[in-house]
């Protein structure tokens, strides 16, 4: 399974990577770190724009501090 996602890795995320930063006239390291961080709270991002369209403010709300009190917690540790 490593292997696989190892492969699969190299062959599209790195190569799409190198254009964007080519296209961005970025560094590859500024690049991995603003993809890469983007890619860890893109689900955040976009489960709190469907509760916004759905006029959904509980979940909105919840899912923000749930985010929120899990940053705290490893914060602690």
């Amino acid at each position: 399974m490593f292997i696989a996602l190892g492969v699969t890795a190299d062959d599209f995320l790195c190569s799409a990577l190198v254009v964007i930063s080519k296209t961005l006239h970025l560094s590859q390291n500024i690049a991995g770190v603003t993809f890469l961080a983007f890619g860890n709270g893109s689900p955040d991002i976009f489960s709190s724009l469907a509760g916004v369209q759905e006029l959904r403010s509980d979940l909105v709300i919840g899912q923000l501090f749930g985010k929120f009190n899990k940053t705290l917690a490893y914060d602690d540790n």
